[in-house]
C-alpha cells in the first residue's frame, strides 16, 4: 500500500506531483498493468473552527477491470455508501474510497445531504464549521481521479529496458523494411536507427513510421518525389483485450496537451485532438514527430494515407 506524505497543516491540501514518491508510482503502475489492485493511504489535516489541526487519513483503491465500459467509483464513510458522487474516470477503472477514521468521518458527515448520497460543501452544518473545509472536501472527492492522473503520466527519468518496449505495431498493419546503410541524405533522427524504420503495408510506400524513445515519427520514405495529399494518424495505448483505438480514453493522453509534444517539418497540421492527428505534407522531406508518451505502456500507431485524386487523361 502506498502512503502519501502528510500535507502541511494550515494550508489548503493540493494534489501536487511530489505528493507520491516516484518509486511508489512505478510499483503502482506495474501492479495496475497486471490487473492488480493498488491502495493508497492519504493523510491530511482537518481543523475545526477555533480548534487545533488534527491529522487524519483515508484509503483509495484503484484497479483495472476488463469490460467495464465506464469508470466507476464507490465512496464509503463509516459503513455508509454514497451513491451520488461520480468522479470522471476512464473506462475499465474501478475506484474505491473508504473513510474509517472517526475525525474524518465526522467531518464528512457534517457535509452529507439528508439522503446520505453526496458530500456538499454548502451544507449549513459544514460550511462554517471547519477551517479550509471546502478545499479539504474537494481534495477528498477528487482523490480517485487525481491518483489516476499521477499513475497515467510518464515516469520521470529514463529506463532503457522499459523504453525498448514502448512502441508496438500490429503485424497485420506493417511489414519490416529491409535494412539499409544510412547515407547523408537519410540520417536517422534522434532516438531512431535504420533498423527501427517500418513501412506501413497496404497504404503508400512513400510513407514510413519510425520508433523513437517515448514516441514515433511519420516521415517521407527515401527518394520520394511526390507526397500524399493527407495523412491521418491515430495513437492508443495497447490493451489486453479488444481494439486499443476503440478503448482509447482522453485520460490516457491528448495529442494537443502536455506532456505530448508534436514537432513538424514541411507539414501543415489540419487537426490535432485527443488521439487523432491529421497532417498535409508540404514537401518531399516532410516529417512529424510525436513524443511524451508513457514509457510503461506499449503504444499502437495507425496511419491512413490519402493520395491526390487523379484528374488527367493518363498521358
Amino acid at each position: 500500500m502506498g502512503r502519501a506524505p502528510v500535507l502541511r497543516k494550515g494550508e489548503p491540501p493540493q494534489w501536487i506531483p511530489t505528493i507520491l514518491p516516484e518509486l511508489v508510482l512505478k510499483a503502482s503502475r506495474e501492479a495496475l498493468e497486471r490487473d492488480r489492485r493498488v491502495t493508497f493511504e492519504v493523510p491530511l489535516w482537518v481543523t475545526p473552527k477555533g480548534g487545533a489541526p488534527k491529522c487524519t487519513s483515508f484509503l483509495v483503491s484503484l484497479q483495472r477491470e476488463a469490460g467495464l465500459k465506464r469508470g466507476e467509483a464507490t465512496f464509503v464513510r463509516d459503513g455508509v455508501t454514497l451513491s451520488g458522487i461520480r468522479p470522471s474516470l476512464p473506462p475499465e477503472l474501478r475506484a474505491f474510497l473508504f473513510v474509517g477514521d472517526p475525525l474524518l468521518s465526522r467531518f464528512l458527515g457534517d457535509c452529507e445531504n439528508p439522503a446520505h448520497t453526496e458530500w456538499q460543501e454548502r451544507s449549513p452544518k459544514f460550511k462554517d464549521a471547519y477551517e479550509l473545509g471546502p478545499s479539504t472536501l474537494r481534495f477528498i472527492k477528487n482523490a480517485p481521479r487525481e491518483l489516476w492522473d499521477f499513475l497515467s503520466r510518464p515516469a520521470q527519468g529514463r529506463d532503457e529496458e522499459l523504453l525498448k518496449e514502448i512502441f508496438s505495431i500490429d503485424a497485420k498493419e506493417v511489414e519490416p523494411e529491409p535494412k539499409q546503410e544510412p547515407s547523408e541524405s537519410d540520417e536517422p533522427g534522434e532516438g531512431e536507427s535504420p533498423d527501427t524504420m517500418e513501412e506501413v503495408a497496404g497504404t503508400d510506400p512513400a510513407v514510413k513510421i519510425a520508433r523513437l524513445m517515448g514516441g514515433f515519427r511519420v516521415k517521407a520514405a527515401r527518394g520520394v518525389s511526390s507526397v500524399p495529399e493527407e495523412i491521418r494518424i491515430r495513437a492508443a495505448y495497447e490493451v489486453r483485450r479488444g481494439n486499443p483505438f476503440a478503448r482509447y480514453s482522453p485520460f490516457d493522453f491528448a495529442l494537443d496537451e502536455k506532456p505530448i509534444i508534436v514537432m513538424r517539418h514541411q507539414v501543415e497540421i489540419l487537426e490535432m485532438k485527443e488521439n487523432v492527428l491529421r497532417i498535409r505534407p508540404e514537401g518531399p522531406a516532410f516529417s512529424v514527430t510525436v513524443k511524451g508518451f508513457d514509457a510503461h505502456r506499449d503504444l499502437r500507431v495507425q496511419i491512413e494515407v490519402h493520395q491526390p485524386s487523379s484528374s488527367g487523361d493518363g498521358s
